[in-house]
């Protein structure tokens, strides 16, 4: 391959994954997931990156316009219910559980007891 051919080939592959770093971003998508679906190594991704001087977070959230759900309220305290050996089984007032999956396995739990 002479000079040129390679100085050629050298600028496709960089236009390349320009192009794929740029979808990437835009995309939402972790890096990981991306990857996977691209049939590139995460290390390859990341030497491209750095070699290109392009800015990028490993692990980039599908980023959603924030939702208030307002004020958390309470729940009126619950009588105890009668377990099946006899025992009372205890609520505690004021109790608050919450649970947000947030896509790729991650959950988010919160509670109050």
């Amino acid at each position: 391959m002479s000079a040129s051919e390679f100085a050629i080939k050298a600028a496709q592959n960089e236009s390349l994954w320009r192009e794929r770093l740029a979808r990437q971003a835009a995309s939402g998508k972790t890096i990981a997931a991306f990857c996977r679906e691209e049939g590139v190594g995460k290390s390859t991704m990341s030497y491209w990156r750095k070699r290109l001087g392009v800015a990028g977070r490993q692990s980039t959230a599908v980023r959603a316009p924030f939702l208030d759900v307002g004020p958390v309220r309470t729940a009126e305290p619950r009588q105890p219910c009668a377990s099946p050996k006899g025992d009372s089984a205890h609520e505690s007032p004021g109790r608050i559980e919450l649970r947000l999956e947030l896509g790729d396995g991650v959950v988010l739990h919160i509670a109050k007891h």
